[in-house]
């Protein structure tokens, strides 16, 4: 049996949609664990309808906790051999299970994952770079860490996933964290003998600006950090070797992303003194020096001696590639050129 772990806050709107995606599975072997942590719109009502004409359908009531609370209290009470996480305003396509579940048995994996389609307010698709061929990816363990640092959009979430539910007899999701996922995820692929991919689009994530990861804000950019700082030494201390600089090289690309808008507000001082001494610290290490490329060299040196001719530096860049790109396009149109 498969447990979906579907955890509910504020979504009225869109519950009915996900859970009927969820019931339709061609796999029919599932628990759907609804988890209404204390959602102050119809979602109880809406929970306890379902649990009425499915009886595959469970309803947990509990004061508000946070998507990790939720996600856990589902954990702790589920029955089945498998878990699928789905987010209360998403949806999945009908044979996703299924196929995910055939993927593990044919692979004997211990974790699968699917790609994704963005879709926006009316569940209509929105463009999104990742091509589908139906092609397949079998991970052994010495290699399935990689796939953070390859895959990492899609290695990371936990609603794109099947997993064997033993992986997470010891592991829950920390609360209080907006990017929970990426407190949790290397631990999961640790315990992994073998992972597998599809490039299918199998779940279907709804773009809403009022989401949790729909704003930036100081403590969304904060737990970032947090996450890895908590991911570097659980590496380090299990000799990952170059997955660990390739952590440290994500770690210091986030801070290039976001320190400009950090430290251009003031409450934010704390956080944008951390960032660049993180980013200094690393950017020293041996090893980071030995697997920068030399461009990378140039323009992490840049931001190590002032992040504001660095930012300057690649407005400049922009500037002159748009230029660059507009002439090209003039020309191309002129008859013998």
């Amino acid at each position: 049996m498969v447990s979906v772990i579907v955890p509910i806050y504020k979504v009225e709107k869109y519950l009915r949609s996900c859970v009927d995606s969820i019931l339709q599975q061609t796999f029919s072997d599932i628990e759907v664990i609804l988890v209404d942590d204390g959602s102050p719109d119809g979602c109880g009502a809406i929970c306890e309808e379902y649990a009425q004409k499915d009886k595959r359908v469970r309803v947990i009531h509990k004061e508000n906790g946070g998507l990790s609370d939720a996600r856990n209290a589902g954990l702790d009470v589920c029955r089945g051999d498998y878990i699928v996480f789905v987010d209360s305003d998403d949806c999945i396509h009908p044979q996703m299970i299924e196929r995910l579940y055939n993927l593990l048995m044919k692979y004997q994996a211990d974790m699968a994952i699917c790609s994704f389609q963005d879709i926006d307010e009316n569940e209509m698709p929105i463009y999104t770079k990742y091509d589908t061929q139906g092609k397949e990816y079998c991970f052994e363990k010495e290699n399935i860490m990689n796939q953070l640092q390859s895959r990492n959009l899609l290695t990371v979430v936990a609603w794109n996933k099947i997993y064997k539910a033993q992986l997470f007899e010891k592991i829950r999701y920390p609360k209080g964290y907006i990017h929970e996922d990426e407190f949790v995820i290397h631990k999961l692929l640790h315990l992994c003998t073998r992972a597998v991919y599809t490039d299918e689009r199998l779940y279907y994530y709804r773009k809403r600006g009022d989401s949790i990861m729909g704003n930036i804000s100081i403590g969304k950019i904060k737990d970032i950090f947090i996450a890895y700082d908590d991911r570097i030494p659980f590496l380090e201390e299990r000799h990952y070797g170059d997955i660990v600089t390739d952590t440290k090289l994500q770690l210091m690309h986030q801070v290039i992303k976001y320190y400009d808008l950090m430290e251009k507000r003031p409450d934010a001082k704390e956080l944008s003194d951390y960032m660049r001494n993180r980013f200094a610290e690393l950017y020293l290490q041996k090893e980071v020096q030995e697997a920068l490329t030399a461009e990378l060299k140039k323009e992490y040196g840049l931001f190590y001696k002032s992040p504001a001719r660095y930012y300057a530096y690649v407005k400049k860049n922009k500037v002159c590639n748009r230029i660059k790109g507009r002439i090209k396009k003039v020309l191309k149109s002129i008859p013998g050129i």
